[in-house]
């Protein structure tokens, strides 16, 4: 019947939705591993050298979420929490790409101990912002 193609339509764009971000946080999670893999190699071998730094707005979960992710998302309370740990992620890796642009020292050496142990800790809390924020839209027909 009609009324059953409906609910069944409706599923599969409810399950191709879930879909769709189950596979975005995995991408963005992966991303962030290549981000802070970079900042750690930049550090260990490029101090000294000027090297780029990439803001949070302009990665890809930076772009999504400043765009279509607040335009469908952005009164979720889990939306909401995603922006500070991302800041800070890349906060404290361009704090340490910074440094390196220099010759590093002893304090600038305790500096970079300190700043990767932070953006470790906001990668952490971003990782299980975005594993709730996925668990509520796949729990959410609204979504």
């Amino acid at each position: 019947s009609l009324e059953e193609f409906n609910a069944n339509a409706n599923d599969a764009a409810t399950l191709a939705q879930s879909t769709k971000m189950q596979t975005f946080v995995t991408s963005v999670k992966a991303d962030h591993i290549v981000f802070k893999a970079n900042a750690y190699n930049t550090t260990l071998h490029d101090a000294g050298n000027e090297s780029d730094q990439v803001d949070h707005l302009a990665c890809r979960v930076g772009k999504w979420y400043a765009g279509e992710g607040k335009e469908m998302f952005g009164k979720m309370k889990q939306f909401k929490e995603i922006d500070s740990s991302h800041k800070d992620v890349h906060a404290y890796a361009n704090k340490n790409i910074e440094i390196t642009n220099n010759e590093i020292n002893d304090r600038s050496a305790i500096d970079l101990l300190e700043n990767f142990t932070k953006m470790e800790t906001s990668s952490d809390e971003l990782f299980g912002i975005l594993d709730s924020f996925n668990h509520e839209i796949s729990n959410s027909k609204d979504a």
